[in-house]
């Protein structure tokens, strides 16, 4: 099995949260830009393997951010389990911090499985 870092340990752990929302943004502000600059200004175009360029670039970020974000919620849920009665964590914190992280990542992985459902099944315009 592939070592996964622990999500919830240690002082950098809570710093997920807010790069999830920035992936969010950044992935919401893309396609945004992308779509306008194909739609209303006309200047994305073209094709590549007989997949349209816009639809490449709408789609590999996507993939990416939801590669990202599933091996945070992994990584943060089995951290979650793992400090389940943990001595190193008596007050829970760290078990609460990893409980959030999973859940952020989470929603980000149903907001970007239905972005990738948009941009290829449907049409860009």
């Amino acid at each position: 099995m592939r070592y996964l870092p622990r999500i919830g340990v240690g002082r950098r752990s809570a710093l997920w949260i807010p790069l999830l929302g920035a992936l969010f943004t950044v992935h919401v502000v893309a396609s945004f830009s992308t779509s306008v600059a194909h739609c209303d200004r006309g200047s994305v175009g073209g094709s590549v393997l007989g997949i349209s360029t816009v639809r490449l670039v709408l789609l590999a970020p996507t993939l990416a951010f939801i590669a990202l974000a599933l091996g945070v919620l992994t990584a943060a849920s089995r951290t979650a389990l793992d400090m389940r009665d943990s001595p190193g964590d008596p007050n829970g914190r760290r078990q609460f911090v990893a409980v959030v992280t999973a859940t952020v990542a989470g929603l980000l992985v149903l907001y970007l499985a239905w972005a990738l459902v948009v941009a290829s099944a449907f049409p860009l315009c």
